[in-house]
């Protein structure tokens, strides 16, 4: 899908590439559980890619927990797939707040009615001594970052079933997403029934 609307491309190229791994010595379950090799791309850019100061090397993928973000998509789920526009520097549009100490792209959302901002910088994260290098702009079918969200939270969710990681705050909260996407569903196929006299 492609539409031009001022500057920006709109295409639904958004991707979050995991493979989760061995997470033995995180220190918590949900962490252990979720381990992953992370790449995120838009657009072709490989928004994961960094430079290693420690070792010298550039990097395309993160070796991170999944849970923390997942967490952050399921906290916001509202507000980044429904909000039609977000006030500027919010939060609960920016990547960055899902790090807890890990390093994230500073990648945020912005809403723009049925489309996406994506907007990632340049940035430094001091505790793993690296440097992300690219950056990016581009707009997204919201429709289709819903979808990509969805696909990421329901893979971390199975991942802490299958580690008889239960009652997390991220698997109530999916719990109470679905409940809600599922109530909303059956209120608009009633609606459309047609009224029997």
């Amino acid at each position: 899908m492609k539409c031009l609307r001022g500057l920006w491309r709109c295409m639904s190229d958004f991707k979050i590439d995991f493979q989760f791994s061995d997470g033995t010595g995180a220190r918590s379950q949900e962490l252990a559980a979720t381990w992953a090799d992370v790449k995120i791309l838009l657009g072709g850019r490989v928004l994961t890619e960094r430079q290693d100061q420690r070792i010298k090397k550039i990097r395309d993928s993160l070796s991170i927990p999944l849970y923390p973000v997942a967490e952050w998509l399921a906290a916001n789920w509202w507000s980044l797939c429904f909000e039609d526009r977000a006030r500027s520097g919010a939060a609960r549009h920016s990547l960055l707040e899902a790090r807890e100490g890990f390093p994230l792209p500073n990648l945020s959302f912005h809403p723009q009615g049925e489309q996406m901002l994506l907007v990632c910088d340049p940035i430094q994260h001091l505790p793993s001594k690296s440097r992300f290098l690219n950056g990016a702009r581009q707009l997204v079918p919201k429709s289709a970052l819903v979808e990509e969200f969805k696909r990421l939270i329901e893979a971390v969710v199975q991942n802490l079933e299958e580690s008889t990681v239960t009652t997390t705050f991220l698997q109530r909260e999916w719990m109470r997403i679905l409940a809600s996407e599922s109530d909303q569903a059956e209120r608009i196929l009633r609606a459309r029934r047609p009224v029997r006299a």
